[in-house]
């Protein structure tokens, strides 16, 4: 049994409160600002592209979430569900769309990692710089 969260902290598995940060988040800082924010969650580490090559296509950089999405950071980032190496599905970021999308990954990463209170306290940080201006 997980313990409660402080006072006013985000909780992670909270969709609405999650959909609104995320949506507040693109609103103010744009893809750039989205990103920045699921780098910061507990389990995403980024992962370099490669260049072209002999028969290779080049990848760009990646930030892995856990071990079940990761999101292209191409110019809009895209969402992939990826499982066993294999992209089940695709969904780009646009402005309207993270609001929709992410809660649901956060919330995924969240149970993944047992990580409830480390993942609110990047949340709820993130909420706090937002309504300081």
């Amino acid at each position: 049994m997980e313990d409660a969260l402080p006072p006013g902290y985000l909780d992670p598995f909270d969709v609405a409160a999650v959909a609104d940060l995320m949506t507040r988040l693109q609103a103010a800082a744009g893809a750039d600002g989205v990103v920045d924010l699921l780098r910061r969650l507990p389990g995403a580490s980024v992962v370099p592209g490669r260049g072209a090559g002999l028969f290779r296509a080049a990848t760009p950089d990646s930030l892995r979430l856990g071990s079940e999405y990761a999101v292209s950071l191409t110019d809009p980032p895209v969402l992939e569900h990826v499982v066993s190496g294999v992209v089940l599905q695709r969904e780009v970021l646009l402005a309207g769309r993270v609001g929709s999308v992410l809660p649901r990954v956060v919330a995924d990463l969240t149970r993944e990692l047992g990580a409830r209170s480390e993942v609110s306290v990047v949340l709820t940080a993130a909420a706090e710089t937002l309504s300081a201006g």
